[in-house]
């Protein structure tokens, strides 16, 4: 049962990273949004890789802290700005925006710098720094990604209300069309952004290792990612 169900979770992946590259390179559709969300469904993709069964490649470990890319803060960051690209909201937020997209370079590039360091020296951050001070980053980078994500959710859920307020009173089809797909893509991530949640209150009250609730993550993530396949195929 377990294979079958990684086998389902990688195929979902498969289709999550075909499906970003549709959004991103589309010449049909080519938008800065749908780039956007290209780069949205890349992050899911990137982010499985930290779970690949496997324990190094090459003498390289893959399941330590910030071996592999980690990419949790662009989740927020990249949901927050399609959103509001889609509204025409972003210049309201540009700062924010900036700052956050440097913070999750910033973290992207210590597993650059882990691997250049491997590469020239044969050692790794775990021979610069001891575990519990990378442990300790890294779970501050968790919370702080879970807690920008509900505020991202916040902030778009209040952006989309406003701008529905003033389609109302323009009666356009096509904006309310957009609206209603806007509610959608928002409300298919909370269940995601729940499980999340749960995994890391679990993990405050004293857990450890994996629990259901990873499991249930990335199987929401799947069709979440097949919901977006089928919009995809079936919009003109």
């Amino acid at each position: 049962m377990e294979q079958i169900f990684n086998t389902l979770i990688w195929a979902g992946i498969l289709q999550g990273f075909l499906l970003a590259m549709l959004y991103i390179f589309t010449k049909k559709h080519s938008s800065l949004s749908n780039k956007l969300l290209g780069l949205f469904l890349l992050a899911f993709v990137f982010e499985a890789f930290t779970v690949i069964p496997l324990a190094n490649i090459g003498g390289y470990s893959t399941n330590e802290y910030f071996t592999l890319p980690e990419v949790k803060l662009f989740f927020p960051i990249l949901f927050l700005h399609y959103i509001l690209e889609k509204l025409g909201q972003t210049k309201k937020y540009r700062t924010f925006l900036k700052i956050h997209y440097a913070l999750a370079i910033a973290i992207l590039g210590l597993t650059v710098f882990n691997v250049l360091f491997y590469v020239g020296d044969g050692r790794t951050i775990y021979q610069l720094l001891d575990f519990q001070t990378i442990e300790t980053v890294f779970m501050i980078m968790q919370y702080y990604s879970f807690f920008l994500t509900i505020a991202a959710i916040g902030i778009s859920i209040t952006e989309t209300l406003r701008y529905t307020r003033l389609v109302q009173n323009t009666y356009s089809d096509l904006d309310m069309l957009q609206i209603r797909w806007l509610w959608q893509f928002i409300f298919g991530v909370l269940p995601i952004v729940l499980m999340w949640g749960m995994e890391l209150f679990r993990i405050a009250l004293g857990g450890s290792g994996t629990s259901e609730f990873v499991s249930i993550t990335w199987f929401l993530i799947i069709i979440f990612i097949y919901f977006l396949s089928c919009l995809l195929y079936t919009s003109d």
